[in-house]
């Protein structure tokens, strides 16, 4: 549990990543408004066998680990349900869901769930019995102090081999305004019902410190030019949102 842009997807796929060997499988699977809980029960089966008449489970010895992103971004229906929660809740509880076609009750061995969701997005809540299933852990979003830090280091190396005034021009003013941009615009234009996408975290930040550091000498020898391609990047990063 985070705010948007802490870092909860990267680094969760990042210690799923060492899991896909011969002992696991893992399956991701990103959460909307539109996810239903035939969407996710078909996904989990495209990646199950049957093992005998009426138990599922990953190929050969296996486990499968299953990633569930914003986990709470499903709607919710008129009885104050969502679909996909109630799904996950019911395997589970009791360890089996139902085939849709036989109405005959499957039992669903060898099978993982890792889920993320942020408080700000969805509807804010996940069901208290589902939640008692999990381990909860949260991930708090970087203060300016380490958000400079982090940005610093990689604008100073990219820009090492660059002339001095222009490494200086990138690692100093050039990184202080896109922090104070990006501060003036995430106060400025804040979410609400009718302006959901307003929302600005560190993914915006990236993008322009990406596109800074595609930047080749050869092209941007000057102070004046690395200000220009902020100024682009900006733009184009902002605009879009």
């Amino acid at each position: 549990v985070g705010a948007s842009g802490a870092g909860k997807t990267c680094l969760v796929r990042e210690g799923l990543h060492t899991l896909e060997n011969e002992s696991h499988t893992v399956v991701e699977m990103a959460f909307n408004f539109c996810t239903d809980s035939k969407r996710l029960q078909d996904q989990l089966e495209a990646v199950l066998e049957r093992k005998t008449g009426s138990v599922l489970a990953p190929p050969g010895a296996k486990r499968l680990v299953c990633f569930l992103d914003d986990l709470n971004t499903c709607a919710v229906d008129k009885y104050g349900t969502q679909q996909p929660v109630a799904f996950l809740r019911q395997h589970l509880d009791y360890g089996f869901w139902y085939d849709r076609k036989k109405l005959a009750a499957n039992e669903v061995q060898q099978v993982q769930y890792l889920a993320s969701m942020t408080v700000t997005t969805g509807s804010q809540t996940i069901d208290p019995r589902l939640q008692a299933s999990f381990a909860t852990f949260t991930i708090p979003a970087p203060d300016e102090t380490q958000t400079a830090h982090i940005y610093s280091s990689i604008l100073s190396e990219h820009f090492s081999t660059f002339d001095a005034a222009v490494a200086k021009v990138a690692s100093g003013p050039v990184l202080n305004a896109i922090l104070n941009l990006h501060r003036s615009v995430a106060e400025g234009f804040t979410q609400t019902q009718t302006k959901f996408h307003y929302t600005f975290s560190m993914r915006q930040t990236s993008a322009v410190v990406q596109g800074l550091s595609r930047s080749l000498r050869q092209y941007y020898s000057t102070e004046a030019s690395v200000v220009r391609l902020w100024l682009h990047e900006t733009e184009r990063v902002y605009a879009d949102a």
